[in-house]
């Protein structure tokens, strides 16, 4: 089975970000994404309370749309089709 799970390793030991990892013992493959040491700044973990904050804050300043249909005709707006 494979299965890709987002996770921080820190002292030797792998801790799951949002999922429990369904077995009790696997081999395991890492992959190092940065070489930033999450540890010392907890906002680079993906995922974390200020990231999330700051992601569903996003649109709050957004003025209001003048394309009636925007959603409808998203395609031709944006690519010309």
């Amino acid at each position: 089975m494979y299965k890709t799970i987002e996770a921080v390793y820190r002292d030797g030991a792998v801790f799951p970000l949002k999922e429990e990892i369904p077995v009790k013992y696997a081999r395991i493959l890492i992959t190092i994404l940065s070489e930033n040491d999450p540890g010392k700044n907890s906002d680079l973990i993906p995922g974390s309370e200020k990231g999330w904050n700051v992601f569903s804050t996003l649109g709050d300043d957004a003025g209001e749309g003048c394309l009636k249909d925007a959603s409808e005709c998203h395609d031709r707006y944006l690519y010309g089709k």
